[in-house]
């Protein structure tokens, strides 16, 4: 994910490639009076109910869109996605809804209705209903499909203590500020390339930028990672595979940085999900991603550990009626 400098609208231009995984929640909607929400399954104990929940405020999106507040449903959650974990299992739910009500409430919106609602309620929900494999724009909702020439094996490491995700991009743009004051460039940019080393919480640390870089007002370009996509090699994908938030999310959770470290230089790749805590490692083949999450278990008694594949379809109705 490659990051540019603070829009007028408080929000950062984002370029990225999102990858569908075989990882997925399951919601239950059936009509009642009033809307209600339950939530079962990993994290559920950590997350609301209220109205606040991106699940109940899709609900509450749709009934507005279509004049219809009166209309009801019981919305039950079976969480499979870890909670808080830059994994986007909340908007892979706020996704399922938009569907799952879309039909139970027969109200016949379409494609483009729906991916409108969808990037009213937050930048990932538009590709969590795409899925597959998409460029992400904008601030992430603006989606090119994209095709792979295979598919992808991946081991999550995820963390219990979160990470604030507006609180990395704050501190993103403190680390650009801090380099060149006043500038009001992004990181990346700042960076020019070389490895640089800002002394942050947790002491010096590095960052080696990826060219082609970005001008100020946009980030850097995809454009090598998303051609790496249509070979079979993964050695063409690993060396751009690059998040601009990594960075500023081990300046403020050293512990992160130690656990890239402990986790060593395994599989083809290894980058932070989104803006952490989450470590993604690619692997070569499901067999590689099988004995990595074994031993990352072992290793790792205190942490949770992932298998998944890619690509996969984005939200989906399994049954209806």
């Amino acid at each position: 994910m490659r990051v540019g400098a603070t829009r007028p609208d408080g929000y950062h231009p984002l370029e990225t490639v999102f990858e569908a995984l075989d990882l997925s929640d399951e919601i239950v909607a059936r009509e009642a009076e009033g809307l209600s929400l339950t939530i079962e399954g990993i994290g559920a104990d950590t997350l609301t109910t209220g109205p606040e929940n991106l699940v109940l405020r899709a609900a509450e999106a749709l009934r507005a869109a279509t004049g219809r507040p009166g209309l009801g449903a019981a919305l039950a959650v079976r969480k499979a996605i870890p909670v808080a974990g830059g994994m986007a299992g909340g908007s892979a739910d706020a996704a399922g809804t938009l569907l799952a009500l879309n039909e139970l409430w027969g109200l016949g919106l379409g494609v483009d209705d729906l991916y409108r609602l969808a990037a009213d309620l937050g930048s990932d929900v538009p590709f969590a209903l795409h899925g597959g494999v998409a460029r992400g724009r904008g601030r992430g909702e603006e989606l090119t499909e994209l095709h792979s020439a295979r598919a992808h094996s991946w081991v999550f490491v995820t963390n219990p203590v979160g990470l604030s995700t507006p609180e990395v991009f704050r501190e993103y743009d403190k680390l650009a500020e801090d380099i060149m004051p006043g500038v009001g460039v992004d990181l990346a940019t700042v960076l020019d390339g070389a490895k640089v080393c800002v002394a942050g919480r947790g002491g010096a640390s590095t960052l080696l930028a990826e060219a082609p870089l970005p001008l100020p007002d946009r980030p850097a370009s995809t454009e090598a990672l998303r051609r790496g996509l249509e070979s079979a090699d993964l050695a063409d994908i690993a060396p751009h595979m690059v998040n601009d938030l990594e960075f500023p999310a081990l300046n403020l959770r050293p512990d992160l940085a130690e656990l890239f470290q402990r986790i060593g230089h395994v599989g083809v790749a290894r980058i932070l999900a989104g803006s952490g805590p989450t470590i993604a490692v690619l692997a070569a083949d499901a067999e590689e991603a099988d004995a990595l999450a074994d031993g990352f278990a072992r290793r790792l008694p205190h942490l949770g550990v992932v298998r998944a594949n890619g690509p996969a379809p984005g939200a989906r109705i399994v049954q209806a009626g």
